[in-house]
C-alpha cells in the first residue's frame, strides 16, 4: 500500500508505505517499510527469493513502489506474478479486485479505506484487516483460477446465491499451506496491493 489521494486533493506517493504477504489463512505479514531508516537484509532476501511469489494486479507498478522506497540499486524484487494474466482465461468483463472476488467466490471484498493514512505510526484495526484480506484475496484468486475454466466459472456465477464476505480468518476448506504449485513454491499476495490492485495505490 502507498499513500494515495484518490480525490486528487494531495500528492500520491510513489513509494510503498507497507508491504503485505500471506501464506495461507493462518499466516499474514505486514512490513511497515515507511518506518525503516534502511533496508533490512532479511527483507532483501525475502524480496529476492524467486520461490516466494509476489502476486498482484499491476505487479510491475507494485514492485516499482517497493523498490523506490529504498536505494534503487539496493533491492531487487523477483518472483512477481501478474494476476490478470493468471485469470485471463476466465474471460471476466470487470477487472477490479473486488469484482473478481465476487465473480469467482461470490463473496464481498470491502475496499473502502482512507488511503491517505498508510504512513500513520500506528495502524488501525481496519488497516490491518484491509491489508491482510487484500493480500489473501490475491493469493486465493490465483489458486482458484488455476482450477477453473471459463465454462465452470460461468456455471458457478449463474447461481442465485448472493455474495458473502471474504474472510481469511474464518474461511474453511482453503488450499494447502503456501499455495498449490507443483514445484512446492511458496506464494504470497503482496499488495501494495503487493495488492495489489492499482486502485489504491
Amino acid at each position: 500500500e502507498n499513500v494515495a489521494y484518490q480525490d486528487g486533493s494531495g500528492v500520491t506517493s510513489p513509494k510503498a508505505a507497507i508491504v503485505q504477504l500471506v501464506g495461507d489463512e493462518s499466516k499474514g505479514y505486514i512490513f511497515e517499510v515507511h518506518k525503516w531508516a534502511s533496508l533490512f537484509a532479511s527483507f532483501k532476501q525475502l524480496m529476492g527469493n524467486r520461490r516466494i511469489k509476489k502476486v498482484s494486479f499491476g505487479v510491475g507498478g507494485d514492485v516499482g513502489r517497493v523498490v523506490k522506497r529504498f536505494d534503487l540499486d539496493a533491492l531487487a524484487v523477483v518472483g512477481g506474478v501478474e494476476l490478470a494474466n493468471e485469470m485471463a482465461h476466465l474471460n471476466l468483463t470487470k477487472g477490479s479486485l473486488a469484482d473478481r472476488v465476487s465473480a469467482v467466490f461470490g463473496e464481498y471484498l470491502d475496499k473502502g479505506i482512507d488511503h491517505r493514512c498508510w504512513e500513520a505510526p500506528v495502524k488501525t484495526k481496519r488497516q490491518i484487516e484491509y491489508a491482510i484480506t487484500d493480500a489473501w484475496a490475491h493469493l486465493r484468486l490465483k489458486q482458484e483460477a488455476a482450477k477453473l475454466t471459463a465454462a465452470e466459472l460461468a456455471a458457478r456465477t449463474a447461481s442465485p446465491a448472493g455474495p458473502g464476505r471474504l474472510d481469511p480468518i474464518n474461511e474453511e476448506g482453503s488450499d494447502e499451506e503456501e499455495g498449490g504449485d507443483d514445484d512446492d513454491e511458496e506464494e504470497g499476495g503482496e499488495e501494495e496491493e503487493e495488492d495489489g490492485e492499482s486502485d489504491d495505490e
